[in-house]
């Protein structure tokens, strides 16, 4: 197999072949044999800087753990995009948000990473070493990993330790480094074509990159195109029926709609539609509609009271978003003088994307038919004597009640505009960024290094979503007589459904999202060596830093004032920013030739929050060639971010589990939507973190290597809304709470605003296992495994309220591990990649008794949780006498559907953070190099 390597990648794949155990990721680097000529004595390697570290040194094994996953695992993997490779890391502890559709504000399509489950806004995402723009629709604090192409990577960096005091705010977790390619000689053509087994997901990747390399510079350019289709929900069978037995999610806002009495003498009673089917398909005019009752809390019910007609959006809507985006990438260097040089780079990311949800339900102020107007739905039973079940709940032991005029009062309606069209979403992206500057050397302090540079880079999001309905022009139709949602004039179907249509088409409403972020930054730094100790040169690098960031955030005016059904709204930022100037610097001291202590330190002046000064020591030992003992102990800091500042109230509908409704048997027992207002807190305090890390490197052979490593996090001041179904918790137990129920014990919304928790303690291990074994006859073999444990992840939310684990609940397993076999003979290469989940969600100790109702599991019942699961990857490639490459695969080649779960997750039964809805994906990918 033939490499083109530069003295970048050849130093880093020859100290790996030599054991330096940094542990892999879902495809971490596999170590190929080395030329004979890297072996002879006297060859001199070129010193690197890796991350975590501005010390430029030859071994990249240091103090602090860092994982590379380079070039040829990438291909290996088989992965489309960025996201995919780093998704599947077992440091993306608890899993992270993937790019699904129906989110508002921009962020379907969107794909972040979470290190440690401790929040993508607390994961730092660099490229080659500078911070990337952040997306604007979450408040300008994390970065969507989607932006980056793929076939621009030369190679992934995961630091797994905190590293403020090197990079800033945001490092509290770790550090993703994304190393671009650089002095490419020719040309390199990809075309990759993907296909899911579920019925769209088809999905093209065609890229370009190359380069040139003259006695005057280089330049490196990439350009890629990436599309995929769409996948419905009902075309992956687990997500095709939002009210399927054991995935229930019902919904009170249905197609026709139902109604509440709030005044008159039966004031509280409810009812649908008396056109609502049954259940769902038992009706041709209204397919999708459904009966439920509060007897059972199931779909499926003949009750005419004390029932709701729902709907199943999931005929409806995209789970996984149509994508079409087009990258491209330039870096060239220059020589200015025979010592210095000129660097410049750009990026330019173009995104859109297409999902969509069901009609919107109209949410407060909820549409009312005043007691005198002719369409009030009550009419409907005016003069009749009507005996059902549901009755009984109101006062009527026989179920048998004669309706009179009396009766009449204002109704309250709970409505679906399926008539209007289902929410059809637009999502458009643009991340430009431009660095330019110089760097060089000169003989000032004996000989040093130094660099200079400026970066301008916006980030841009602009989200539509039609067939929106204006709730006020709702309750004006309705005040007006134009709307008779219900049908009490009793057209025939037909024209009571043009009629219908017509009107509330009419309301029709383009949502508008738009938000963006534009940074300035400045930089310079200089290195050299400050003087000489026995056991060798003590470098410094000293740094300054300025950056200037703007945001705005705006929705249309009407989704502003929250007067538009079937969106978030709200969120209007306008014009805020900060300033942050910065110095650091970074020493490492040689006590003795096996132990060498790092320091470093950074100093960072907010504009809007003073200023802090973070440290860093790190400790390296080598008692013996082989063996490696190092430790670590950094501060961290984390600014609140404009939306968690300054955000006003925007509204959305979580599902969770309403503890006491379902106690009380006004609320399903399984997980549902429940409205919920989010919002900025502008008296924020900063979070603050210690992180430590310890670990040994053992290179047992020159072939054969192992890694441990234990991590200890705490920081304080945590920012983050609590999630609802922790507020319903924090009802259940009696302690303080912000749910609002309304006066028969239905929620009517719950306040989750950002706040200041006490804060967040984790530690665990990561272990990784590295062999390499080359033989004569039958190829190379590698092999490399890598495991991380969650010992702890503890929540305190008030200083002295105790700290609660979340370990083991739904969504926090204890377990991750990933693992990478190859085989390479001659032309022929053969890879299979795996990864491994443990269960979780025991520790919740939720019991279903019937498969319907979720009660705790001292009450007896069958246990249900997220059980473990394993993904298996294959690819098999041929490297041709014409200098191409074919290699055909599949990712999850087991077709694993991941834990189905709906008592907990309701609808998308499947914790999409951590598991693929995507199924089998097979693949052709064909390079060609020039």
């Amino acid at each position: 197999m033939k490499y083109n390597r530069n003295p970048l990648s050849q130093a880093i794949t020859s100290t790996l072949c030599a054991g330096a155990a940094a542990s892999m990721a879902l495809a971490t680097t596999i170590a190929y044999a080395q030329d004979d000529s890297d072996d002879e004595e006297g060859v001199e390697l070129d010193k690197v800087q890796v991350t975590g570290s501005r010390i430029k040194r030859v071994d990249i094994e240091g103090s602090t753990p860092v994982t590379v996953i380079d070039r040829d695992s990438i291909d290996l993997a088989g992965d489309s995009t960025v996201m995919e490779l780093l998704r599947a890391s077992p440091f993306n502890s608890f899993g992270s948000f993937r790019d699904q559709s129906g989110f508002g504000n921009g962020f379907s399509g969107t794909s972040f990473v979470n290190l440690r489950g401790l929040g993508s806004n607390r994961t730092l995402i660099l490229i080659n070493g500078r911070r990337m723009s952040t997306f604007p629709g979450g408040g300008a604090d994390s970065v969507d990993v989607n932006l980056i192409p793929l076939d621009l990577v030369e190679r992934v960096e995961i630091l797994r330790d905190g590293a403020s005091a090197i990079y800033g705010s945001d490092a509290i977790a770790g550090v993703i480094n994304i190393i671009t390619r650089k002095d490419m000689e020719g040309v390199v053509a990809t075309a990759h074509w993907e296909d899911s087994d579920h019925p769209g997901g088809e999905a093209t990747r065609y890229s370009v990159a190359g380069g040139q390399t003259s006695d005057r510079g280089n330049v490196t350019f990439a350009i890629e195109h990436f599309q995929r289709d769409q996948i419905y929900d009902r075309d992956i069978p687990e997500f095709a029926n939002a009210v399927a037995p054991g995935v229930t999610a019902l919904t009170s806002f249905g197609f026709p709609g139902s109604f509440e009495l709030l005044s008159g003498p039966l004031a509280g009673i409810d009812a649908p539609d008396p056109r609502c089917p049954s259940d769902v398909g038992t009706s041709s005019e209204f397919p999708n509609s459904y009966t439920w009752d509060f007897g059972g809390f199931v779909p499926g019910s003949d009750w005419k009271f004390a029932s709701i007609c729902g709907y199943n959006f999931a005929a409806d809507t995209i789970a996984v978003p149509r994508a079409n985006r087009t990258s491209a990438w330039i870096d060239g260097t220059f020589d200015v003088t025979n010592n210095t040089q000129f660097v410049v780079r750009a990026l330019l990311v173009q995104n859109e994307g297409e999902s969509r949800f069901a009609g919107a339900p109209v949410t407060a102020p909820y549409p009312i038919y005043p007691a005198d107007s002719p369409n009030n739905p009550m009419w409907l039973y005016i003069g009749k004597t009507v005996t059902d079940p549901g009755l009984a709940a109101y006062g009527f032991p026989d179920g048998t009640y004669t309706f009179t005029e009396d009766d009449l009062g204002d109704a309250l309606v709970l409505m679906r505009t399926v008539p209007n069209g289902n929410r059809e979403g637009w999502q458009y992206f643009d991340d430009n960024s431009l660095f330019a500057g110089f760097q060089g050397t000169n003989d000032w302090f004996g000989g040093s290094e130094w660099d200079i540079g400026f970066e301008y880079s916006r980030n841009r999001t602009l989200a539509l979503t039609k067939n929106l309905a204006n709730k006020v022009e709702i309750q004006n139709a309705i005040d007006d007589g134009s709307l008779d949602y219900f049908n009490v004039q009793g057209l025939d179907q037909q024209a009571w459904l043009t009629n219908t249509v017509n009107t509330l088409t009419a309301f029709n409403h383009t949502g508008m999202f738009q938000a963006d972020t534009t940074v300035y930054h400045m930089d310079g730094s200089i290195s050299f060596d400050m003087f000489q100790m026995n056991n060798g040169p003590v470098p410094l690098v000293l740094g300054w830093e300025y950056y200037s960031v703007k945001f705005n955030q705006e929705n249309d005016p009407e989704s502003n004032r929250l007067i538009i059904a079937g969106t978030s709204g709200g969120d209007n930022i306008y014009n805020v920013g900060r300033d942050i100037t910065t110095f650091y610097a970074e020493t490492v001291i040689p006590l003795f030739s096996t132990l060498e202590i790092d320091l470093a330190a950074r100093y960072d002046d907010y504009s809007d929050f003073g200023n802090t000064t973070n440290p860093k020591v790190s400790i390296g030992w080598r008692p013996i060639d082989s063996l490696l003992l190092r430790a670590s102990w950094g501060q961290g800091f984390r600014a609140p971010n404009m939306q968690e500042l300054y955000g006003n109230v925007s509204e959305s509908f979580p599902p969770a589990i309403d503890y006491v409704g379902c106690a009380n048997g006004v609320s399903p027992c399984s997980s549902t939507q429940y409205r919920a207002f989010f919002g900025g807190n502008p008296d924020l305090q900063p979070e603050t973190s210690d992180s430590y890390t310890a670990g040994v490197v053992w290179n047992a052979t020159d072939s054969l290597s192992f890694e441990l490593t234990y991590y200890d996090i705490e920081f304080t001041n945590q920012i983050t809304t609590i999630t609802l179904q922790r507020m319903f918790a924090l009802e259940r137990d009696g302690y303080a709470n912000t749910v609002v129920r309304n006066s028969n014990g239905t929620v009517n919304y719950v306040s989750l605003q950002q706040t200041n928790l006490s804060g967040v303690r984790t530690d665990g291990y990561d272990f990784g296992i590295k062999w390499s074994l080359p033989t004569e006859n039958i190829g190379l073999f590698n092999f490399a495994f890598d495991w991380s444990h969650v010992g702890k992840w503890e929540q305190e939310s008030a200083p002295g309220d105790g700290f609660v684990s979340f370990l083991d609940s739904h969504g926090a397993p204890e377990d991750r591990a990933g693992w990478q076999l190859g085989w390479t003979m001659g032309d022929f290469m053969v890879g299979y990649t795996g990864q491994y989940i443990a269960e979780n969600g025991k520790a919740d100790n939720l019991c279903s008794p019937d498969n319907l109702n979720v009660q705790d599991c001292s009450d007896g019942g069958t246990q249900f949780y997220n059980k473990s699961i394993m993904y298996h990857d294959l690819q098999v490639a041929w490297n041709t006498p014409w200098n191409g490459q074919i290699a055909v695969g599949c990712r999850n080649c087991a077709n694993e559907s991941g834990p189905i779960n709906g008592l907990y997750y309701g609808w998308q039964p499947l914790d999409r953070s951590l598991y693929s809805a995507d199924g089998r994906i097979t693949y052709v990918r064909y390079k060609q190099n020039f």
